[in-house]
């Protein structure tokens, strides 16, 4: 797929001085591309951006800021990408001092449409805050000094999106709500997932959520961490919500969903006895 859309354009893209400009050139290109191949041509965006990175030293203040704004396409094209994007700002990020890394995250929390990139960069260089403090003073901290200011500034956003409901219209729901948690306030996450489950269109989301596709001996299958996810679902109602929606919804899509979710919930209730 790669040769066919030409990995030379790519590449050559990728090395414009306006990053921006270069993912929104990619993205046009791959709006042209038939549906069904949009995933793995983003793949390979994504293998040709680690290449870049692994050859020479990027601005981190331009493509910082070029990789958040591009990532939701990312993101809902395979839940995988997540950690291959992370692991791309995290390279591209740790030339620099935590306090200059600070400085170049600040602004970026407040002007991003979809923060589920970034909550999921938090979880995965700051994840525990119990003792970030001793960190930030002593410079462990990734965002240095700015961490508790930086963090605080995005569970705002995040805050905000749950108030209106949008949280769920972000490209990942689970990394942002695991940043939530990892915040501090897990009862106000427990609850705002609780009461997600009253309303059609974010239980459509919800449903999708905790699901992970992972490997088999027999094959690829849908599997739900039941005692990691347990700490923010209420699985019994969740579930209750899952069979209505099996006898009753009207769309067959909805109804797929729900059995797609109740299949997940069992493999994974399985998995704990084993």
């Amino acid at each position: 797929m790669c040769a066919s859309w030409g990995r030379a354009e790519i590449d050559a893209l990728l090395e414009s001085k306006n990053p921006s400009r270069a993912f929104g050139a990619i993205e046009d290109r791959i709006g042209e591309a038939a549906a069904a191949d949009r995933q793995s041509l983003r793949e390979c965006v994504i293998e040709a951006l680690e290449e870049a990175f692994a050859r020479a030293t990027r601005r981190a203040d331009d493509w910082l800021r070029a990789i958040l704004e591009a990532s939701p396409n990312y993101l809902r094209a395979a839940p995988s990408n997540e950690l291959r994007l992370c692991a791309l700002l995290v390279g591209l990020l740790k030339e620099a001092a935590p306090s200059e890394r600070g400085e170049l995250i600040l602004p970026v929390i407040v002007g991003l449409s979809d923060i589920s990139l970034l909550c999921a960069l938090f979880c995965a260089v700051d994840g525990d805050w119990t003792n970030e403090r001793a960190a930030a003073e002593s410079g462990e901290a990734f965002f240095g000094a700015h961490a508790g200011a930086a963090r605080n500034a995005l569970c705002d956003r995040v805050v905000d999106l749950a108030a209106t409901g949008k949280l769920w219209l972000q490209a990942s729901p689970s990394a942002i709500v695991w940043f939530w948690f990892a915040c501090g306030q897990e009862q106000q996450v427990y609850v705002f997932v609780k009461q997600s489950m009253r309303e059609a269109s974010s239980l459509a989301r919800l449903l999708e959520m905790p699901i992970d596709r992972v490997a088999s001996s027999e094959g690829d299958r849908d599997l739900i961490a039941v005692r990691r996810w347990s700490k923010i679902i209420d699985f019994n109602t969740l579930e209750q919500c899952a069979v209505a929606l099996v006898l009753s919804a009207a769309s067959k899509p909805d109804k797929r969903s729900a059995r797609r979710f109740l299949d997940a919930y069992a493999a994974g209730k399985s998995e704990l006895f084993k």
